[in-house]
């Protein structure tokens, strides 16, 4: 008795194989590009958020040290204006 031949055989693997490791190295390869993109969005949009608070934190420091020049002038001039030194 004879065997039918088998829907899988030796040469039909032989041919299937190189194909399918070549879709699964498409799949991962994609899959990874994708969630690089999406790190670095991510990474990016954290990094801008940082940057937009150090910056407000720097512009409030800032005017802080500009009212405090603006009040030793103030007190200076005052005082000079005490001991009659005019301009």
């Amino acid at each position: 008795m004879t065997s039918a031949p088998s829907r899988f055989g030796p040469g039909r693997l032989i041919r299937v194989l190189p194909a399918a490791t070549i879709f699964l190295a498409i799949v991962i390869s994609t899959m990874s590009l994708v969630l690089v993109l999406n790190l670095r969005d991510e990474t990016m949009r954290a990094a801008e958020t940082g940057l937009k608070r150090h910056s407000l934190t720097l512009a409030g420091q800032a005017e802080r040290s500009f009212q405090s020049i603006y009040l030793i002038l103030s007190s200076i001039g005052d005082h000079l204006a005490l001991q009659g030194v005019y301009d």
